[in-house]
């Protein structure tokens, strides 16, 4: 019993678990050639509070990066872009006070029949506003105020969409740095696999390692919550159904001591996930042609990692694990793996790689798009404006009947 009440007291009394790691071992403790010269540790319960201390710290720093500096830099270059589009129009200028149009020049005011007219259409309104009860309704908004509140709301989604994507840029940048340094200390860089599995299971965990899986692990529950606030895309399924299979593997993973693998399957998916929205937010930004070849660097990146590198370990998973890791279900002592698990991670790796094959056959149709001349558009989302900013056949605008007449027959 007081075993059981310290344990309970340990989730309570360490704050310190939410940001540091625990269970460190003592330097004198026997240590693998991963890192041999940092302090490896041990793993239990309170790994679940620094997973969750790290979720909540990912929250804040999203809210810091996008609200205090990507927001605010979005609305300025929107800003001087604005600026810079009123500057180049060109305004004729007036002659003597008169001004020049359809009609031929005038000088401001009108005829005695216009001013009639005029004055006709005043009364007419103000009758067609008289209600039942004897007040008068409020006149009418104008055409172009909805236009323009219409506008101002799909240059607010345009802001946060630059900064969503510019905080995934930052997330991803400093984690495959950190990832690819792990790899190249790693004993299969640069890519021999049968490391991942010789001298399984490699416990205990160097600091770098555990430090690394559990705040990967943490940014990708903090991303489950994320995808489901964010404006949903055409593919919400998709990456829900991969953001679940990955936090999965992962918390397994690091249940069943196949770190090493799963530090080298992070490091390769990373990588794209800095340059697609990079893209997006020099599209944005409407800087031109550099969305289009930063999309080249990623179709390319995509098929070296995700569908090579990538495939090639999973492929590792299904055929090469069972040569170098002993199953406990054969009955030999000390083996920890079971092949429940083994089929369990060969499943999921599998339903990954097919998402990922089905992904590309959408870049792909994205690059034929490119070739054929057209810019770079991301087809599995409504980046740019979600459906219901759309302009619908009955919207107000400034169109000639025959662009609305266009625009209807479009809509049916």
């Amino acid at each position: 019993m007081p075993g059981v009440l310290r344990s309970s007291l340990d989730w309570v009394v360490q704050p310190s678990a939410f940001v540091q790691l625990s269970y460190p071992l003592p330097k004198s403790a026997a240590h693998s050639n991963f890192f041999p010269d940092y302090r490896h540790y041990g793993k239990g319960r309170l790994d679940i509070l620094f997973v969750i201390g790290w979720a909540v710290l990912f929250f804040l720093a999203r809210e810091v990066v996008m609200q205090g500096c990507l927001a605010p830099f979005m609305r300025r270059w929107l800003a001087h872009q604005d600026a810079r589009t009123r500057k180049s129009k060109v305004v004729e200028p007036s002659l003597n006070g008169y001004s020049t149009g359809p009609e031929g020049y005038t000088n401001g005011h009108a005829t005695g029949s216009e001013h009639e007219e005029k004055l006709k259409a005043s009364r007419q309104n103000l009758h067609s506003r008289h209600n039942t009860n004897g007040t008068i309704s409020p006149p009418p908004t104008p055409p172009n105020s909805r236009r323009l509140r219409r506008e101002a709301k799909i240059r607010e989604k345009k802001v946060i969409r630059f900064a969503e994507q510019g905080w995934t840029v930052v997330y991803y940048t400093v984690s495959w740095a950190f990832g690819l340094y792990i790899h190249c200390n790693s004993p299969s860089y640069p890519f021999n696999l049968d490391q991942l599995w010789e001298g399984y299971p490699h416990t205990p965990l160097p600091g770098p390692v555990k430090f690394y899986y559990l705040t990967q692990l943490a940014f990708w529950l903090n991303q489950l919550v994320i995808l489901n606030i964010e404006a949903w895309r055409k593919d919400h399924w998709q990456m829900m159904s991969h953001h679940i299979i990955t936090t999965w593997l992962m918390i397994t993973s690091y249940q069943w001591d196949m770190t090493r693998v799963g530090c080298l399957i992070l490091t390769l998916i990373d990588f794209c996930d800095i340059l697609l929205p990079l893209a997006k937010m020099t599209k944005y930004l409407d800087i031109p042609v550099v969305p289009d070849l930063l999309f080249v660097v990623f179709l390319v990146s995509w098929l070296i990692s995700r569908q090579g590198f990538f495939s090639a370990v999973v492929l590792s998973v299904v055929n090469d694990l069972p040569k170098w890791v002993l199953f406990k279900d054969d009955g030999i002592p000390g083996a920890v793996f079971t092949r429940n698990a083994w089929w369990t991670f060969s499943v999921l790796l599998s339903c990954l790689a097919v998402l990922q094959l089905l992904w590309l056959v959408l870049i792909t149709r994205v690059a034929i798009k490119v070739v054929r001349g057209a810019p770079a558009e991301d087809v599995r989302s409504d980046d740019e404006i979600s459906d219901d900013d759309e302009l619908s056949p009955e919207t107000p605008t400034n169109d000639t009947p025959r662009q609305v007449g266009k625009r209807r027959r479009k809509a049916t």
